[in-house]
């Protein structure tokens, strides 16, 4: 056989068998069809109103989080605020006490003073590293906090 001849068979072989197994849809079938799709559509309609509340009560949950996370914010920059004006207070009196040396008299009494100066710059030392250290933790706890936000958020 020729390659021809068999090509035309196997069109022929195909084209039959395809216009055998087609057959007209019937009234059964096309309503069996529209039941199908109306439960499809009932599906469908279920499952958004199932993704549409999952998705607002998500909202409104990650709502909450980020006033709670702001809200922290807030106390924590409250927080510096205060500590930033008791070291405003701290360096003022600290450049006061030198003049109010100036206006006192007698070296016993400045030598009091002086030691006085020296305890209290210990203690501003002291404190100062104190207060840095507390700003440091806070602005760590403000990138996690941050950090967590940011997260959560995508």
């Amino acid at each position: 056989m020729n390659p021809k001849h068999i090509s035309f068979c196997l069109i022929f072989f195909l084209s039959f068998s395809i216009a055998a197994s087609a057959q007209q849809a019937t009234k059964a079938d096309i309503q069996n069809l529209e039941v199908r799709v109306s439960n499809l559509e009932i599906t469908v309609k279920e499952m958004d109103k199932r993704l549409t509340n999952k998705i607002e009560e998500m909202d409104k949950r990650l709502t909450a989080q980020i006033q709670a996370v702001n809200a922290r914010i807030d106390d924590l920059d409250k927080h510096i605020s205060t500590i930033i004006n008791i070291l405003i207070g701290i360096v003022l009196a600290a450049i006061a006490l030198p003049q109010v040396l100036g206006y006192l008299q007698g070296r016993r009494e400045r030598k009091e003073l002086r030691e006085q100066i020296q305890q209290l710059g210990e203690r501003i030392e002291h404190q100062q590293q104190q207060i840095f250290e507390k700003l440091i933790q806070q602005q760590q706890e403000i990138e996690t906090l941050k950090s967590r936000w940011i997260i959560k958020s995508s």
